[in-house]
């Protein structure tokens, strides 16, 4: 009796939705399989075209990044040039170092009234910090390197324009210190002015003067 009944559960008609599911899952194995078919093709292929490649270049001819290596090395072996004197390279070096402290310099007092209180100390330590590589410069050299820069300096001379024109002694006058120096403020109109006859009081006090200046 189950024998029967199983064969005639098999042998009733399928519905449209199983049918449609059927159909479904046939596609989806369909495209699966083009899919990996494709996939397999396209890696065959460039493996092939690789393996072309290859035995298609010459074996004593380099690559593009070694070929751009060694375009850069010859570039810049050309823009070199070449090598500088002793002297010449210690000139150029502190030549160096003095324009960074005139940059440094500049941007610091321009930005001064300007520049947050944090971004003001960034470029005074920037300004010191130029100052004291200046300083420094010579501690850095050898004996032989402080003897060719000190040198430099020896043969510059003072710039005595200005007296050799005026026909001014390039020494500045004595200054003579008695404890008492005479006030730079107090004219020579005050010192020959006579208030003995002035009888005109003032009047007011200091809160009136002040409100009269707006203090």
């Amino acid at each position: 009796m189950n024998n029967n009944s199983q064969n005639s559960n098999n042998d009733r008609p399928k519905s449209s939705a199983q049918n449609k599911r059927q159909r479904n899952n046939r596609n989806k194995k369909k495209s699966t399989d083009s899919i990996q078919s494709n996939t397999q093709g396209l890696a065959q292929k460039n493996q092939s075209q690789k393996a072309q490649n290859s035995n298609n270049r010459p074996k004593n001819r380099p690559n593009n990044r070694t070929k751009s290596i060694n375009n850069n090395k010859k570039r810049r072996n050309r823009r070199a040039g070449p090598p500088l004197p002793l002297n010449e390279r210690i000139y150029k070096k502190f030549d160096h170092l003095i324009e960074v402290l005139g940059h440094a310099r500049k941007k610091y007092f321009e930005l001064f009234f300007r520049a947050d209180p944090r971004q003001k100390k960034k470029l005074k330590d920037n300004y010191d910090k130029c100052l004291a590589t200046v300083h420094k410069f010579e501690d850095t050299l050898t004996a032989e390197e402080v003897d060719i820069f000190r040198t430099r300096f020896k043969n510059q001379d003072f710039d005595r324009t200005y007296t050799s024109n005026h026909e001014i002694s390039p020494l500045g006058d004595e200054v003579t210190y008695n404890n008492q120096f005479p006030d730079p403020h107090y004219l020579l109109t005050q010192k020959e002015a006579d208030y003995s006859q002035d009888s005109e009081e003032s009047s007011g006090s200091m809160d009136d003067y002040n409100a009269y200046k707006g203090v």
